[in-house]
């Protein structure tokens, strides 16, 4: 299995996700991969915000499909924020269809992940997506 990078292992998430038991699911792998930063749980975007009101995570994991305004609403919301635009976003959907995945990485998503995951393919999402924020050039 891949390495993390030891900034990564420390990073601060905002997991934004509706169902609880995914939630609670995303961060136990996450923590089973050996991540020991700190886990911001939202379940709606108005959570998000109110989160984001104090904090200013390093790395955003988002379902697709919420109840309210859906993540890719939430991407696009990032995306025109200063302190989110350059974070890495991973858009994570019980939905394959393609269309979708690639019009959220059009508008700055940097990876999917699509449920049911393994913490293998978990990694590598997330691994992907903060190298491509935190790589030293």
């Amino acid at each position: 299995m891949k390495k993390i990078d030891p900034n990564l292992s420390n990073a601060c998430f905002l997991v934004l996700e509706d169902d609880e038991n995914v939630r609670d699911a995303l961060i136990d792998d996450l923590e089973a991969l050996g991540i020991k930063g700190k886990f911001y749980q939202a379940s709606s975007i108005e959570e998000a915000h109110t989160i984001l009101e104090t904090v200013t995570p390093d790395m955003i994991l988002s379902d697709w499909n919420l109840d309210g305004p859906s993540g890719f609403d939430f991407l696009i919301e990032a995306k025109m924020n200063d302190k989110l635009k350059n974070k890495p976003f991973v858009m994570i959907t019980g939905n394959d269809e393609i269309s979708g995945v690639l019009v959220a990485m059009k508008r700055g998503a940097d990876d999917y992940l699509i449920k049911p995951w393994t913490q293998e393919e978990l990694l590598l999402k997330i691994s992907f997506a903060w190298e491509k924020h935190n790589s030293i050039s």
